[in-house]
């Protein structure tokens, strides 16, 4: 189907992800989303962990004393937890979108090993810590 579509109407978007940022907020600025980590959509979490933040900011908002403060934990709790997200949402488009060895490759019994690290476990994590 590719090569008898015509090259001018195929759009093609890479795929980015933001590099860790040093800082979230500035004063009374704070970034949540994908303005504080951009991912691969491979996990499907970008809007997910969007939401995370707002709840989370709001929570902090509500818990401490003081704009600074609450920013400050906004960001101290979320950074390790959309880290990993974002790692493993790598990991797991660098896998589904490996040439060689595609996930319909990965059924047979000696890649079940695999295939659970690569691809139920990140899906996993993420569900158990919401």
């Amino acid at each position: 189907m590719i090569q008898a579509t015509e090259a001018q109407t195929i759009i093609r978007t890479d795929l980015n992800e933001l590099e860790p940022l040093e800082r979230w907020h500035r004063g009374r600025v704070v970034l949540l989303g994908d303005a504080a980590h951009a991912m691969t959509p491979n996990l499907g979490q970008g809007a997910c962990q969007a939401i995370e933040d707002a709840v989370t900011l709001g929570q902090c908002l509500q818990a401490v004393e003081g704009v600074d403060a609450a920013l400050d934990l906004y960001e101290k709790k979320r950074v390790e937890r959309v880290g990993q997200v974002v790692a493993d949402s790598r990991r797991f488009g660098e896998v589904a979108h490996n040439e060689v060895s595609p996930p319909c490759l990965l059924s047979g019994e000696p890649f079940q090993d695999l295939f659970r690290g690569l691809y139920m476990e990140p899906l996993e994590r993420i569900v158990r810590q919401v």
